[in-house]
């Protein structure tokens, strides 16, 4: 038992660095945002923290039994977790504190719920970036789900509009024999990705009309190609 503690302090983040500051870093940001739209001669002063800002950052607020597999083949079992969409993390408590797994790139995969996730760097308009992915569909072809959250501010404090998380619809990535990740924005990207493939692969797209928006026909095409292109 001590052993797995050790383990655990190393890999989660130190408890001497405020995990509530980490966690909360987004929400500073948008009260320095706030503050300047603020009317210079009001006298409204709004208190803003997660508990006032409407929706949720969150896949599922409630914490889920979870599993992680590290890339060094070392587990951790039973963990409590649930993934914070909007900054990106795996949180967990900690004697009272909710902080954030440290060392994502250590993770190979993470159980969280009926769901498998894996932490990964991509590329998107020329930046290179790193994020959590749900893992789809795993074979030779791998398709990866990126959860969006955004945050939505009142224009002014004028309004009786409040700050907001709205989930928007989720990203689509495709990666080949553990290759370079790409997102699948349309269908034209979607066969440039594929290349190269056969022209069966490029007609059961075109003919199924797969755009990189419908999960259950990015499935099926998922398993077409392993059916059809090994």
């Amino acid at each position: 038992m001590k052993t797995w503690f050790v383990i655990l302090g190393i890999f989660f983040i130190s408890k001497n660095v405020s995990g509530q500051e980490n966690r909360n870093k987004q929400v500073e940001n948008l009260r320095i945002e706030l503050n300047k739209q603020m009317i210079s001669d009001s006298k409204e002063r709004k208190a803003l923290d997660e508990k006032n800002i409407a929706g949720t950052p969150y896949l599922d607020k409630h914490f889920q039994k979870s599993y992680i597999l590290k890339t060094n083949g070392s587990e951790l079992k039973d963990i409590q977790l649930r993934y914070n969409i909007y900054s990106d993390n795996m949180e967990f408590i900690n004697d009272g504190q909710i902080l954030a797994v440290a060392f994502p790139s250590e993770i190979h995969r993470i159980k969280l719920g009926s769901k498998t996730f894996i932490y990964e760097q991509y590329q998107t308009e020329n930046k290179i970036q790193h994020s959590y992915f749900e893992l789809i569909h795993e074979g030779y072809f791998q398709l990866l789900k990126k959860y969006i959250t955004a945050l939505k501010t009142p224009e002014t404090f004028a309004t009786a509009d409040s700050a907001r998380f709205i989930q928007q619809p989720p990203i689509y990535f495709l990666r080949r024999d553990q290759g370079n990740i790409y997102p699948v924005t349309s269908q034209k990207k979607l066969v440039k990705i594929l290349q190269p493939v056969h022209q069966p692969v490029i007609d059961f797209v075109k003919t199924n009309k797969i755009n990189g928006k419908d999960e259950t026909k990015l499935i099926r095409l998922m398993e077409f190609l392993e059916e059809n292109e090994n």
